[in-house]
């Protein structure tokens, strides 16, 4: 029998929605496991933790297509020298990586305008299988290496057992923090704009935050390298502090505004929203100059002017793992002889930028904001701690000169 026509008052919204987005919507609109636009709740993430058929083929084809193009790639960038003296290679081409898989990812979209929202309704069942992910990849790591042995088992589980453990050729760090978690975070940015546009009419404050976020993230690909000579990649082993985290928390808590956008339109007019891009990219940009300076700094030995004079440091001697004595500079001058963790001011107020377009909507649009602060003052302490048993002497005198951590004159 032929469908019979729907009435003016029947044809409403979602005969619009058939006719924009044709089959495949209106099989996933279906679908009962499919969420229906609704807040993520902890019930629903309860619910689908076990994943579905959409939360496992995104998990899939992000695992492998990031996993492809660190094979692929025939560029080797030497990180920092680990503890033990060990110095680990890292795979390059992550612009060219970024780029290709946005430019993809819009081109999906385009072909299959229901994509963003399909994310967007699925996300508990696609962090259920994050989730899943996570734990398998950890056990893994666990039971794959005898590191630590005689330690306490769910403190080896939690901290991991190796610094740079390789799964199929690669490293895992790499692959699950800079390769997978971030271009999650990305492709869910674009997802959650485009669900807001199924929703919604397009508004100013929506995209800025889309727009802060990208560029952000572009940055993050852009200075790769620099996270290899970060706490996570030097210090810090591979297990589910590590793996988890950036494979569910980060998901999870990191895109948070723009899903919290998507359900609740912005209250903010046209005008504060441009504010907040420009204060965002400057923002931005000066956390760029900041790190900019410690590595040029770091590259010529300290061969250069910062603020157009001569730099001032501390010339810190140290004996590493082996028995061998390094030297190290600790820049005390520039932005880094105001304070001794400029960055993640400047991080802080990056990151606020994109979650002010929220703003009048409750505090539920600053939880990452809020938890961000707590991770970067309890890091923050990590760092200096590990700063003084390798420094000494060095290190107090460092803080001496610049007596201050995050905010000058301030904390």
């Amino acid at each position: 029998m032929l469908a019979q026509p729907c009435t003016p008052v029947e044809c409403s919204s979602d005969c619009v929605q058939r006719k924009r987005h044709g089959p495949l919507w209106i099989k996933l609109k279906s679908d009962p496991l499919i969420g229906r636009g609704e807040p993520l709740k902890w019930e629903a993430i309860l619910s689908a933790l076990n994943g579905n058929t959409i939360g496992w083929t995104f998990v899939a084809v992000i695992l492998t297509w990031a996993y492809l193009w660190m094979i692929i790639s025939r560029e080797e960038i030497k990180g920092a020298t680990s503890p033990d003296g060990y110095i680990q290679s890292y795979k390059g081409n992550a612009v060219t990586y970024y780029l290709i898989t946005m430019l993809t990812y819009l081109c999906a979209q385009w072909m299959w305008p229901n994509l963003s929202s399909t994310i967007f309704d699925n996300m508990p069942n696609i962090l259920g299988t994050l989730n899943i992910t996570a734990f398998a990849l950890n056990f893994y790591l666990y039971f794959s290496s005898n590191e630590g042995a005689g330690l306490p088992i769910l403190y080896l589980f939690y901290i991991g057992r190796q610094i740079h453990p390789k799964v199929l050729g690669v490293d895992v760090k790499q692959l699950i923090i800079c390769r997978v978690a971030m271009i999650i975070w990305q492709v869910q940015v674009f997802a959650f704009f485009f669900a807001a546009l199924d929703k919604r009419s397009f508004d100013v404050p929506t995209l800025v935050t889309c727009l802060l976020q990208t560029v952000y993230l572009y940055k993050g690909f852009i200075y790769e390298t620099a996270y290899y000579h970060s706490l996570d990649f030097t210090f810090d082993r591979a297990g589910y502090y590590l793996i988890w985290g950036s494979l569910v928390w980060l998901p999870c808590q990191y895109s948070y505004t723009s899903y919290f956008l998507v359900n609740h339109p912005p209250v903010i007019s046209n005008k504060n929203a441009i504010l907040i891009l420009i204060f965002g990219i400057i923002s931005i940009i000066a956390t760029l100059m900041v790190d900019f300076e410690k590595a040029n700094f770091r590259c010529i030995k300290g061969n250069t002017l910062i603020w157009n004079k001569k730099p001032t440091y501390i010339v810190a001697k140290y004996t590493d793992n082996t028995g061998k004595e390094k030297t190290s500079l600790l820049l005390t001058s520039g932005g880094w002889g105001l304070a001794r963790h400029l960055n993640y001011s400047l991080e802080l107020l990056s990151n606020l930028s994109w979650a002010l377009p929220a703003h009048g909507l409750g505090i539920t649009g600053y939880i990452f904001i809020m938890f961000l602060t707590v991770l970067l003052l309890h890091r923050i302490f990590r760092d200096e701690s590990k700063c003084k048993a390798k420094y000494g002497k060095y290190w107090e005198e460092y803080c001496k000169k610049v007596p201050y951590r995050l905010v000058p004159y301030v904390f």
